[in-house]
C-alpha cells in the first residue's frame, strides 16, 4: 500500500491467541527502501529493514499500534487519542517557553487559517517498466501546476473491493493525524495527498514505484510482491511486551 510510514507515529495491537484464528488470503511486499509489509483483511504490519519495530494498522477498528522489540513494548492509539496527545505535548512544550516566544506560538495558532488543498492533475505518460515482474502505468502528478510524483501502478494486479476499502480508510486516518499535528503546532500545511484527485488515482491499483519529481529521489520501489495466505497471528503483538502508554511513548522521542 502506498501509505507513508513516517506519517504514521505509533501503533499497536491486541495480543490474538495465534493458531486459534482463521487465516486470511493477503499480499506481502517487499519495499527497497522502507522494508516488508504485510496485509490482509483490514490489517496492514510494517517491518523496517532493521527490524527493530513494527507498525501496524488496523483500519476497521481506526488504529495504530506500535512494536518495540529492543524495549519489548508495545502501544496502540486511535485517532481521539493520538490528536489529544498531540495537543498535551504542545501545551507542555509551550509551558517552558520564554513568555515572549510563547505568545508568538499563541498568536501563530489562533490566526490558524483553513486548511488549503492544492490543485492536482494527474496524466498518464509514457515510460511504463515491468516492476518486480509486474506490468505498470505511469502516471505524473502536478500540485498546483507544479511537478510532484512519477507514481507506477501495477496493470495486474487485482485490487478488490476490501483493498479499496483499506486504502481509503488509511488514507483518511492519515488526513485526520496530519490535520492533528498541524493544529497542535499552529500551521496550516496543504498536501497533495489530501485532494481526492490523488485518493482516486491510489484506487487504481497496486503502487510499485514512486519518485519525488522535486528532487528526483525515489521514495518507494516494490522489488517483490506476492499473494499469500497470511495468518491473523502475524498482526498479534508478541506474548510477554508490555504496554506503554501513548504520551509516554511520544514523550521518550522527543527528548
Amino acid at each position: 500500500m502506498n501509505r507513508k510510514t513516517g506519517l504514521i507515529i505509533t501503533l499497536v495491537a491486541v495480543a490474538l491467541t495465534c493458531m486459534a484464528l482463521p487465516a486470511h488470503a493477503g499480499w506481502i511486499e517487499v519495499d527497497r527502501h522502507s522494508g516488508t509489509s504485510y496485509f490482509s483483511g483490514a490489517k496492514l504490519k510494517h517491518v523496517p529493514e532493521d527490524g527493530t519495530s513494527w507498525t501496524i494498522i488496523d483500519a476497521q477498528k481506526g488504529t495504530v499500534t506500535m512494536v518495540n522489540h529492543e524495549e519489548q513494548s508495545y502501544t496502540e492509539v486511535d485517532l481521539e487519542e493520538f490528536c489529544e496527545t498531540m495537543s498535551s505535548l504542545m501545551t507542555e512544550m509551550m509551558a517552558g517557553m520564554p513568555p515572549e516566544q510563547r505568545a508568538m506560538m499563541e498568536q501563530m495558532m489562533g490566526s490558524q487559517g483553513e486548511k488549503r488543498v492544492p490543485d492536482v492533475t494527474v496524466e498518464r505518460k509514457e515510460g511504463a517498466e515491468l516492476i518486480a515482474a509486474h506490468k505498470t502505468t505511469l502516471w505524473s502528478v502536478a500540485a498546483d501546476g507544479r511537478p510532484y510524483r512519477d507514481i507506477w501502478i501495477a496493470d495486474d494486479v487485482a485490487v478488490t473491493e476490501e483493498v479499496r476499502n483499506f486504502i481509503k480508510k488509511t488514507l483518511d486516518m492519515g488526513r485526520k493525524m496530519k490535520d492533528c499535528m498541524a493544529s497542535a503546532r499552529g500551521t496550516t500545511e496543504a498536501d497533495p495527498e489530501d485532494s481526492p484527485r490523488y485518493a482516486e488515482l491510489m484506487m487504481k491499483g497496486w503502487v510499485m514505484k514512486e519518485v519525488n519529481r522535486e528532487d528526483g529521489e525515489v521514495e518507494r520501489e516494490v522489488v517483490k510482491l506476492e499473494e499469500k495466505t497470511i495468518p491473523a497471528s502475524e498482526f498479534a503483538v508478541p506474548a510477554g511486551y508490555r504496554k506503554a502508554e501513548f504520551l509516554e511513548m511520544m514523550g521518550s522521542q522527543m527528548k
